[in-house]
């Protein structure tokens, strides 16, 4: 497979970092304690969400400065992987943000200090949105769930089925079976 058939490593390394991080924030944030004993995996959920706002402006302007490589396919299913990718930019933006809502109107006013060392200041939002953004919130966390499912059956169909080096475009080292190991992380962490 040549360069221009593969997506940047720059791509690639934003493409599974984010990937690690989506899948681990959504397990921690269905997993956490809803208590006091929870404080310090809460202000974690709370770094990895702004972290992962962070990368996704970082990867938005990376696709808007390196171009990929063309589509492997046309129709339904180039409209329905479009359709996916774009689901996973909107979510990656709304997931963090509809979270930094939710920590900003709280109740509780606790702050927000990413990875213990940066204060993170809230939103000047109204008490009244508390609940929506956390309806939201959690609205979303399963909607990455069914993208993360969709894009898994989307892989999996263009190799298994399509056999046509779909994953070696995304993988570590060009090889499809170097993509296979990280989306079976991506998979056991989620």
């Amino acid at each position: 497979m040549t360069a221009s058939e593969r997506y940047s490593g720059g791509a690639i390394v934003l493409h599974w970092l984010m990937a690690f991080l989506l899948a681990g924030e959504i397990g921690l944030g269905m997993a956490m304690p809803r208590g006091p004993e929870g404080f310090d995996l809460y202000q974690l959920h709370k770094s990895i969400g702004i972290t992962i706002l962070f990368l996704t402006l970082l990867r938005i302007g990376w696709r808007l400065t390196h171009r990929p490589p063309p589509p492997l396919e046309r129709g339904a299913g180039a409209r329905a992987a479009g359709a996916v990718h774009a689901g996973f930019y909107a979510l990656m933006l709304a997931l963090p943000l509809s979270g930094w809502a939710l920590v900003s109107t709280s109740e509780i006013r606790v702050p927000t200090v990413l990875f213990g060392v940066i204060a993170w200041p809230h939103l000047p939002l109204p008490a009244s949105w508390g609940e929506p953004a956390e309806a939201v919130h959690e609205w979303l966390a399963w909607l990455g769930i069914g993208l993360f499912v969709l894009h898994l059956a989307g892989a999996l169909r263009h190799h298994l089925l399509l056999r046509d080096g779909l994953l070696a475009r995304m993988a570590p080292g060009g090889a499809a079976g170097a993509g296979l190991a990280p989306g079976a992380g991506v998979i056991a962490l989620g």
